[in-house]
């Protein structure tokens, strides 16, 4: 069975603001503080990505940190070793 050929329609500003006030008398949540709430959303995100990201960062320099001060007290420890050992 062929299915019948639909035009794509562009929608004006005038056609979204009828579409929007019909949602807002439909809803019970207003369209903007819905929209202000997306936004939040959105900030929220963003933050915990930043959050995600730091933390990275601190562990890539603590472990960064850990192999320097381990291989520092290797070489303080074979020093002493050497001292003792070539008297």
């Amino acid at each position: 069975m062929e299915q019948p050929e639909r035009r794509r329609r562009s929608f004006t500003d005038e056609d979204v603001q009828a579409l929007i006030s019909a949602f807002d008398v439909a809803r019970s949540v207003p369209y903007e503080l819905h929209r202000e709430h997306h936004e939040y959303i959105g900030v929220l995100l963003a933050r915990e990505k930043r959050r995600v990201e730091r933390m990275e960062k601190i562990k890539a320099n603590v472990g960064g940190w850990g192999v320097i001060v381990a291989l520092t007290g290797l070489g303080a420890a074979v020093w002493a070793w050497v001292k003792d050992h070539l008297k």
